[in-house]
């Protein structure tokens, strides 16, 4: 259904256009040849969808698709990590949905893509997604087979005891979206705003009514200052930018809730949903949480405001982007929500990442980073100086230093770790700071380098290696001799063997 939904609209949106704008003969060909194109990637949609099957049982879930070549593929149910259940906009007008699973397996050291499932009917999806990170009794039911009497006692609770069990961490405050305008969102959203009102306004310059336009508003602006033309410039890229992020944060949060879902077992599943024209439910199995990480881009990081993302095992991070993911558990909101809601997730009595007395690093990490900002200036005066610019351009590359230099001072700032009962914490980033919590039974090694740089400084930088996350957590700059008894520390006994010998 989703295939011929799509192969209807390749047909229908390039000929729209085409009688929308009213084009010449060469439009409609560029259109029609844009909808061939289209409609042949539906039509191979609609093939694969016909052919895909798909089969549980109680260790693997099954996953056949192919007409002309055919694959196969099995994931063990106990690989999987997160289930996505997501619905666009056509799938919804269908009934649809959209099953991805992350397993976080690799090969040759490539990590291997999500499975997905298309075009499944939603009601058949949300009761896959509850069978693929559930009790054994609900996967034995799905797979055809009768459970023992002993588990269906326990671990297939009624729907209405599951509801009744199910705890609610949080949900959306519509106050949140005053903070959609200074999250990397949301400077994201400025930025694609700002291009595409360069792009129109270049468009509109070129054509006959963007010439009867711009001569009207030199009319209207006659006499104007060039600040005046300045300003008014800067608030309209404001407003409409902030317009375009509050849009973009409200369809992608709308009906947001974090709650979990209560599982055979002492710990069960993290489960969010949201979104008003793409909905999305995220599942993630809590025995797999390692840790949670606070970031905060410079904008919000005045306002104190953070977004939360967990550090799971198989579980990439992820940005706050507009996807988003499993590991996304938070928009950017107030720090102290951030604070609660950590602790919640972790089942902690308060937040690993509260009222920290951070460690500092060396003083040589704050020189290391000021030779690196004065790099980019430097070679910029040395073009000014090449080129003879205009002295103008001396006060840019001042600027340039300034800033350069603040960053580097602020990143030195940031940079610090701590432990605290039973977690590595690390604080890291000026731009954009991450502060993580990971639990000391997560980290699996360490690892130890140095660069010339850092050798010359007495400095290192240790590595928490570990199966959650991005695969490992960096203490950067750490002075060299602190860096073996911070790891003695976080894991006893793991480096004795090769201290003693």
């Amino acid at each position: 259904m989703t295939g011929t939904a799509q192969a209807l609209m390749a047909i229908v949106v390039p000929v729209a256009f085409a009688v929308f704008l009213g084009g010449d003969t060469g439009s409609w060909l560029a259109l029609s040849g844009a909808g061939l194109v289209l409609l042949v990637a539906a039509i191979m949609g609609v093939v694969s969808a016909l052919t895909t099957t798909y089969r549980l049982t109680p260790q693997h879930l099954q996953i056949s698709r192919g007409l002309l070549s055919r694959s196969a593929r099995a994931v063990a149910l106990d690989r999987i990590r997160s289930v996505d259940v997501t619905a666009k906009p056509v799938h919804r007008l269908l009934g649809l949905a959209t099953l991805t699973i992350g397993t976080g397996g690799n090969y040759a050291g490539v990590e291997t893509r999500p499975t997905r499932l298309d075009g499944l009917p939603a009601p058949e999806a949300e009761e896959l997604r509850r069978a693929l990170l559930p009790t054994t009794a609900e996967v034995s039911r799905l797979a055809g087979a009768e459970p023992a009497a002993s588990t269906a006692a326990t671990d297939a609770p009624s729907d209405a005891g599951a509801g009744a069990a199910r705890e609610e961490l949080v949900r959306l405050d519509w106050r949140w979206l005053r903070y959609a305008p200074l999250s990397i969102t949301g400077l994201t959203a400025l930025w694609l705003v700002v291009s595409s009102l360069l792009q129109t306004a270049d468009d509109l310059r070129r054509s006959d009514v963007g010439k009867t336009w711009l001569r009207e508003a030199a009319q209207w602006t006659d006499g104007w200052a060039t600040w005046q033309f300045l300003a008014l410039a800067m608030v309209l890229v404001a407003v409409v930018g902030s317009v375009g992020s509050l849009a973009v944060f409200a369809e992608g949060w709308w009906g947001f809730t974090l709650h979990r879902e209560p599982a055979g077992s002492a710990t069960g599943t993290l489960r969010s949903r949201r979104g008003l024209l793409t909905t999305r439910s995220s599942s993630l199995e809590e025995a797999r949480l390692r840790g949670v990480e606070f970031r905060q881009p410079l904008s919000l990081r005045w306002a104190q405001v953070a977004s939360l993302r967990a550090i799971a095992t198989g579980l990439k991070r992820s940005g706050d982007g507009f996807g988003g993911g499993p590991a996304v558990l938070l928009p950017p909101v107030p720090l102290s929500i951030t604070q609660e809601v950590a602790r919640g997730v972790l089942h902690e009595v308060t937040s690993p990442l509260a009222n920290v007395a951070w460690q500092r690093h060396p003083r040589a990490a704050l020189r290391r980073r000021l030779a690196r900002a004065i790099t980019v200036p430097a070679l910029a005066a040395g073009c000014v100086a090449l080129t003879g610019l205009p002295s103008a351009w001396w006060l840019a590359v001042a600027v340039l230093a300034l800033l350069t230099g603040w960053v580097a001072v602020d990143g030195y700032a940031s940079l610090a770790h701590h432990l605290r009962d039973g977690y590595l914490l690390v604080r890291r980033g000026s731009l954009v700071r991450s502060s993580v919590a990971l639990q000391d039974r997560a980290v699996i090694g360490f690892r130890i380098s140095s660069s010339p740089s850092q050798r010359r400084a007495g400095l290192c930088t240790l590595t928490a290696t570990t199966a959650a996350g991005a695969g490992g957590v960096k203490v950067t700059d750490l002075a060299a001799q602190d860096a073996l008894p911070l790891a003695r520390v976080v894991v006893p006994g793991l480096l004795e063997q090769f201290l003693d010998g």
